[in-house]
């Protein structure tokens, strides 16, 4: 993942440019991104956006924020999985402003 920056800042009802590259062997050409209110294991979905991967194995899109999030200081988990069965995943944590 190339954005958003590890702990960056979120601020209620912003955008968020996610961006990355997919290793070439996958088949996949799509990505689930997710932003969880604490991190991606029993905790909220705060928003979600599926993003198209290009022939380059680059995906860039953005992301709404909600205007209602954690109180300001909470982190959160930026989560990027490929859509594909036991499709790779890779996250970051973000924190709310």
């Amino acid at each position: 993942m190339n954005a958003p920056a590890p702990h960056q800042g979120v601020t209620p009802g912003s955008t968020l440019t996610v961006s990355g590259t997919i290793i070439s062997n996958m088949h996949s050409h799509t990505v689930q991104i997710q932003l969880f209110a604490h991190d991606h294991h029993n905790s909220a979905t705060l928003a979600s956006q599926t993003f198209h991967v290009d022939s380059a194995g680059k995906f860039s899109g953005t992301l709404a924020v909600p205007v209602h999030m954690p109180p300001r200081g909470t982190t959160m988990q930026l989560w990027v999985e490929l859509v594909q069965k036991g499709g790779p995943s890779v996250s970051t944590i973000l924190t709310a402003q």
